[in-house]
């Protein structure tokens, strides 16, 4: 891409971001790393970074370990419930009203992140390009088990999804 250096310059953070993420979905790290080389450079005065960032690191594993296990859980279950038979599921075999529910609540916090991406100005399937390998697999075949039940979100609980989301960025 020949683009100007002053272009890149001119960029305001949240453009940078849009461009880094569309840039990482189409796989164009050179791009992704010139926009990485000229964001803005500032000095802060900060705690010590090595405790900073051990905690940091410290609980991002936290999150990870409970990510993990709730993965190994959601497996565990999705087992126990439909073994192999979720890629032949016409939405024929009897499911338990709870079980919709939390089906349901998931379609609602999916869509809560696709229009907060979208406020930010972000594709949401460029996102999932980015971040897809995050999503459990099972995740992937609920959703898709409550597709087939043509269920829509909730829009009292998609807005309560999104507030926090977007409380959190108003942060930053």
């Amino acid at each position: 891409m020949n683009i100007k250096p002053v272009v890149y310059e001119n960029l305001t953070h949240r453009q940078r971001v849009i461009a880094s993420i569309e840039a990482l979905s189409r796989e164009d790290e050179a791009e992704a790393r010139r926009l990485v080389k000229t964001c803005p450079k500032k000095n802060y005065t900060m705690n010590d970074s090595a405790y900073v960032d051990r905690m940091e690191a410290l609980l991002d594993l936290a999150m990870s370990v409970e990510c993990d296990l709730r993965g190994l859980a959601l497996k565990s279950l999705m087992e126990a419930w439909l073994g192999d038979r979720e890629k032949d599921f016409d939405g024929g075999r009897p499911i338990s009203q709870p079980a919709m529910e939390f089906m349901c609540d998931m379609l609602a916090l999916r869509q809560a992140w696709h229009e907060l991406l979208e406020d930010e100005g972000i594709e949401p399937k460029a996102m999932e390009r980015v971040s897809g390998s995050m999503r459990h697999d099972v995740v992937n075949s609920l959703l898709r088990i409550a597709e087939k039940f043509n269920q829509e979100p909730d829009p009292d609980t998609v807005a309560y999804c999104k507030t926090p989301m977007m409380e959190y960025l108003a942060k930053i």
